[in-house]
């Protein structure tokens, strides 16, 4: 899922590490997302776990907008 978060883009996975919670319509919090099962959190940017319990989202690509404002996902 992409989403802006301020003034860019940013893309995360949508499915909570925890029981794999949807995380598809989790509204964001300033730089967080809750899952609506068992309200862990997780830092959109880096993905980690904002409770300490050590789990992190999966990997997402990075959101590239190119000259053109034409919207790229790239894994590098």
């Amino acid at each position: 899922r992409v989403i802006a978060l301020g003034e860019d883009l940013i893309a995360h996975s949508t499915l909570c590490p925890h029981l794999l919670g949807p995380l598809e319509d989790a509204a964001p919090d300033a730089d967080t997302i809750e899952c609506p099962w068992h309200r862990w959190r997780f830092d959109l940017r880096s993905g980690r776990s904002c409770d300490g319990r050590g789990l992190r989202l999966m990997p997402a690509p990075r959101v590239v907008v190119g000259l053109d404002e034409c919207v790229r996902l790239s894994w590098r």
